[in-house]
């Protein structure tokens, strides 16, 4: 069987790696028919992976928080290590979504047998699998389901794992899903937004861990713009440092929301909010917590560059803070935007 490379679910679409002790600890527990494994941090936290339900989840935490986990198997294409694939199991649940890895251990090894159908459980129920017309049916109910063993390219799997082997461990887990901020009143031809289950942003431990770049980076910005290095126009929402230390913002509204003045990776003045009649694809999640002080923001954004490119652009963290950012790119493809949009939302 091809070689497991477990992962966890680190923002939007971004994928980390365990570190090598960690993945060994997973493959051990996952050969002893394990449901779960308890694995401890560098920075005194421990948590508890979830084979079944395919998650990570922070041990003696207050908030009772979880993150996501995959598997993926590491396949070789030739000889060279710098050609490689990964396979990565998944059941079309409108969209498609990972098994789970005691699930997907099972698929790949009867995958390299070459056997012509398995039987897995998953969420407590039994299924078995028809790996030559790929589809799953519920022994109990006899409800069919499609499945795929989706390939990815290299950088699809290792591009967002750098960060991972830096630090040579999983971050703590993300809190659960904030509540979310109204405002009571809608003006005309503001905001109408598209109606979701939002997801949860990251947790206090995430963004404390950055705090300190950040205040540097935000020093490093401030001194340029002082300095006139900046160049930028007022509408990529330039900053400057008033004589009381102030940050004061002036941002351009074009379309009907204003551009993240955080925006990295583009430049705001080349880009607008996406909008279609009355909806505009702007949100902002808050969650409050008065016993902890634990207030948190989630920022989206659908870019729209024209004549037909999109990006998807995600901000988290601690109210007061620039907090943690992904910038995904979606090309001339729209619906997968919106759908990366309201699947976070």
């Amino acid at each position: 069987m091809a070689k497991p490379l477990w992962q966890y679910e680190d923002g939007p679409d971004v994928w980390r790696n365990y570190s090598d002790k960690h993945i060994t600890a997973l493959n051990a527990a996952i050969a002893a028919n394990s449901n779960t494994c308890d694995l401890k941090l560098p920075n005194n936290y421990e948590i508890s992976v979830d084979f079944d339900k395919g998650i990570q989840t922070r041990k003696g935490g207050t908030t009772g928080s979880s993150r996501k986990v995959r598997v993926v198997f590491v396949l070789q294409s030739g000889n060279s290590a710098t050609r490689e694939v990964a396979a990565l199991w998944q059941a079309d649940l409108k969209p498609w979504s990972n098994m789970p890895p005691s699930a997907a251990h099972k698929l790949e090894a009867a995958h390299s047998r070459g056997d012509a159908s398995v039987s897995v459980s998953i969420g407590g129920n039994s299924y078995t699998v028809d790996l030559r017309k790929l589809h799953q049916t519920n022994d109990r109910t006899g409800f069919r389901r499609n499945i795929r063993r989706r390939v990815l390219a290299e950088r699809e799997f290792k591009s967002a794992t750098a960060a991972a082997k830096s630090t040579g461990a999983a971050a703590p887990p993300a809190p659960s899903a904030p509540t979310r901020r109204t405002s009571g009143r809608l003006a005309a031809g503001a905001r109408k937004r598209p109606a979701a289950s939002p997801s949860p942003p990251p947790s206090d431990d995430d963004v404390g861990d950055d705090e300190e770049a950040q205040k540097r980076q935000q020093k490093q910005k401030r001194q340029k713009q002082k300095n006139g290095s900046s160049g930028r126009a007022a509408a990529s929402a330039a900053a400057e440092e008033d004589e009381d230390g102030s940050d004061e913002k002036v941002v351009l509204v074009r379309g009907g929301a204003a551009v993240d003045s955080e925006l990295t990776g583009l430049s705001a003045a080349s880009v607008r909010v996406h909008a279609e009649g009355g909806t505009v694809y702007d949100a902002m999640l808050n969650q409050t917590n008065l016993q902890f002080n634990n207030n948190k923001f989630y920022l989206l954004q659908l870019l729209h560059k024209a004549p037909r490119d999109y990006w998807v652009w995600f901000r988290w963290g601690r109210v007061g803070k620039t907090g943690q950012h992904s910038l995904v790119p979606c090309g001339p493809d729209l619906d997968r935007a919106k759908a990366l949009f309201c699947k976070k939302f």
